[in-house]
């Protein structure tokens, strides 16, 4: 696999909120399955903001399935850090 520096450094700067997004989604993923509470609310406190960028975009591009898909990822991700911070 040969990767181009430059290429990734020039799409970084070019789209910086899709890489952040992407280690949101990667620390929420990862924060959520922990086995301590606070832990796991923090996952899906993270997870409602990545979900919510990619959500906003599928609304942007009028994609409905993936609109409705985020959409249910919200709330789910709402739920679950209310239940593992408050309930």
């Amino acid at each position: 696999m040969n990767v181009d520096i430059n290429k990734l450094f020039g799409d970084l700067k070019s789209h910086p909120l899709e890489y952040i997004t992407l280690v949101l989604a990667i620390l929420g993923a990862t924060f959520a399955s922990d086995l301590d509470a606070g832990i796991r609310g923090l996952g899906f406190f993270l997870w409602i903001f990545s979900n919510g960028y990619m959500l906003i975009g599928f609304l942007k591009l009028k994609n409905i399935p993936y609109s409705l898909l985020f959409l249910g990822y919200e709330i789910m991700n709402i739920r679950g850090m209310l239940n593992a911070w408050y309930w």
